[in-house]
């Protein structure tokens, strides 16, 4: 749209800067009203996003493009916290592989997604749509999927169940009973400090490369499949590492 590269890592820019915000919304629903109306939220807005996308991409709009990217990022921080709502209702002890096995499922997506590039692109091409648009008519549709999904089978809410059940824990609890007390809050060490800046710095470095690598094929003359193909081997060994 706008004849250069230069500009290249704004959409991911902007998309992240879209996360952020909705991570803060998303958990903000889901604590006041269950995880199922935080997680539909978010996921109807990545599907929106996408809509508004596509919308720009025949209208040829970078001004709604960008729009429509930072709302999208809802999407990405919607799979984010769905791991969360996978260890609601975990035991105690088998708490982080729940975690586990939700981040596992969002790992055959991220690598299956980016290799589906060719085919969308042509069913995009296909509908009047611009073929580099056409990743987001599969977007839009598995984000409306997993909304409708988790509106109609997420019940009873992971999240309200949960604390029920503690609830009723701690009122069947005799007087006398030696109830576990709730660990202390420890105050930040500079060990958390060092995690945060770790944190960002590989962020850093993965969004960087991963935003320019397609960029670099395509000036050598390397098609949309092979890109796709390298991406998703990235995610992959990214969503392990974080594993």
């Amino acid at each position: 749209m706008l004849g250069s590269t230069s500009l290249a890592g704004l959409p991911s820019a902007l998309g992240t800067a879209g996360s952020a915000l909705a991570a803060v919304t998303v958990g903000r629903i889901s604590q006041a009203r269950g995880r199922r109306t935080g997680l539909v939220a978010g996921y109807l807005a990545g599907a929106i996003g996408s809509v508004g996308i596509i919308a720009a991409a025949v209208a040829d709009n970078p001004i709604l493009l960008f729009a429509a990217l930072f709302v999208y990022g809802a999407g990405t921080s919607t799979n984010l916290q769905a791991r969360y709502a996978g260890a609601d209702l975990a035991d105690p002890a088998h708490r982080a592989r729940a975690v586990s096995t939700v981040l596992v499922a969002t790992t055959l997506g991220g690598v299956a997604g980016p290799n589906l590039t060719t085919p969308t692109s042509d069913l995009a091409q296909q509908l009047g749509i611009p073929h580099l648009a056409g990743p987001f008519l599969l977007a839009g549709a598995a984000y409306a999927s997993a909304a409708v999904v988790l509106a109609v089978w997420l019940r009873p809410d992971p999240l309200l169940l949960a604390r029920t059940r503690e609830a009723d824990r701690v009122v069947a609890q005799p007087d006398d009973a030696d109830i576990p007390a709730r660990p202390a809050v420890e105050k930040r060490g500079p060990g958390v400090w060092v995690g945060v800046i770790a944190m960002v710095l590989t962020q850093f470095v993965m969004v960087a490369v991963m935003t320019m690598t397609p960029v670099h094929m395509r000036d050598h003359g390397h098609s949309s499949t092979a890109a796709g193909l390298v991406i998703s081997i990235l995610s992959a060994r990214c969503t392990c590492h974080r594993r």
